[in-house]
């Protein structure tokens, strides 16, 4: 069974997307207004979620912000993976 244990984050800081800044320990993004958030995880997978919503929190493990991102006022969550 997998553990469902969601740790708080250590810390958090306010973002902007840069296809060449690789963040570490990025647990999950805070959406502050609407749009296009895309992610790249550590396994160099690139993902878009497609009209988030502003108040929106996306957990997951990420390196990168990347330029295609349209949502704006983010804020990377950073803690234990």
């Amino acid at each position: 069974m997998a553990n469902d244990k969601i740790n708080p984050p250590e810390g958090h800081a306010n973002i902007t997307p840069d296809d060449d800044t690789v963040l570490e320990k990025v647990i999950a993004f805070y959406v502050g207004v609407s749009g296009d958030l895309v992610a790249e995880d550590p396994a160099g997978v690139e993902a878009t979620y497609l009209s988030a919503p502003a108040g929106l929190i996306i957990p997951g493990q990420f390196t990168k912000l990347k330029t295609g991102t349209t949502a704006t006022n983010i804020v990377a969550m950073y803690g234990d993976r």
